[in-house]
């Protein structure tokens, strides 16, 4: 009976600690709301467009990640491979790496037809190669976040995620205000942000 509540606690405790580092990355858009929407730095239109990338950046996402968190949670604790669940972690980590690398290539050089197609101008190249480098990033972190799920790094996964709001926050406010980047900025942000998180996690 000990072991049961023990075990409804430490599983209490651990939902919401994951769900805070959840809602940490989520809030990012909530909080910036009102520099995206200041007529100093961004039209109208600039608002409709970063809807338009951000759902782009998240198909891509999802896309690349090709279902290898998933993977990686269905075998690491698998009675098969207890033993080699490092070799199971390096797999799935170095398959992503390869499917983010595969798609960087081939969807980077495409950047100009895509623009145009969405947005019917070129203009938009240079931040849809920002938006694929950051998605490819993020796939890479999805897996790492999967790992501190798996071994119950509650505290490290929160403390990341919030590290990582903390990064693209304070980078998109530089880039937009004081360099004046305008969208091109809050990717150019969130590359940066995911690229020092596989660096020191």
């Amino acid at each position: 009976m000990a072991a049961l509540l023990n075990s409804i606690r430490q599983t209490s405790k651990d939902t919401i600690v994951y769900g805070l580092g959840n809602i940490a990355v989520k809030i990012i858009g909530f909080v910036l709301i009102p520099l995206y929407t200041n007529p100093e730095f961004f039209s109208v239109d600039d608002f409709g467009i970063i809807a338009i990338l951000d759902i782009t950046g998240l198909v891509m996402i999802s896309v690349m990640a090709s279902g290898l968190p998933q993977s990686l949670m269905r075998w690491y604790w698998d009675k098969s491979y207890t033993n080699n669940q490092r070799g199971i972690f390096f797999m799935s980590l170095m398959t992503q790496l390869i499917v983010s690398v595969a798609f960087c290539l081939l969807l980077i050089p495409l950047t100009r037809q895509m623009s145009t197609t969405i947005f019917k101008t070129v203009d938009w190249s240079s931040t849809l190669k920002l938006i694929i480098l950051a998605s490819a990033l993020q796939a890479l972190n999805n897996i790492i976040n999967t790992l501190m799920r798996l071994q119950g790094k509650s505290l490290l996964f929160t403390i990341t995620n919030l590290s990582k709001l903390l990064i693209v926050l304070t980078l998109t406010i530089y880039f937009i205000i004081y360099r004046h980047t305008g969208v091109k900025g809050i990717y150019l942000a969130q590359a940066i942000a995911n690229f020092l998180l596989i660096l020191f996690v």
